[in-house]
């Protein structure tokens, strides 16, 4: 993690990791990945948390991520929190079925509403209540 600047939360501890000699020696859950903003990160490289089926929170804004990285986490049962904002993600499909709650995204209205209405635990998308976004897309 301390090659490439992310760090990551287990076991739903509120201590960053970011170094991996700094993991426990007995088992452990990932629950939060943070990569903000880090431009080292790759699609590829993002294959090392395919195990880690309890991630919560995966924040991957501002980083070079497409959707052939994001696909790494699309079957995953208990994202609630996803940041993919100034990303390359343009597939949001791959997240339809995600138990999100909070969504930060490159919304296009006409390639993403029908897909982002039909996650009905979005309680927040790009900042704002879920309720208050969709007034404002419908004002458009």
């Amino acid at each position: 993690m301390r090659s490439i600047g992310g760090r990551v939360r287990i076991n739903d501890e509120g201590r960053d990791i970011k170094a991996a000699v700094d993991l426990p020696g007995e088992a452990f859950r990932v629950t939060t990945v943070d990569l903000n903003g880090n431009k080292q990160v790759s699609d590829a490289g993002l294959v090392v948390f395919k195990d880690c089926k309890d991630l919560i929170y995966l924040d991957l804004y501002l980083t070079p991520v497409s959707d052939a990285g994001l696909a790494h986490f699309k079957d995953y049962k208990n994202p609630t929190r996803l940041l993919i904002g100034y990303t390359r993600v343009t597939d949001l499909s791959l997240i339809k079925d995600l138990p999100l709650k909070e969504l930060d995204c490159d919304f296009r209205p006409e390639r993403d509403a029908d897909i982002l209405r039909s996650i009905q635990t979005l309680e927040k998308i790009n900042g704002k209540p879920a309720a208050e976004f969709w007034r404002e897309v419908e004002k458009k």
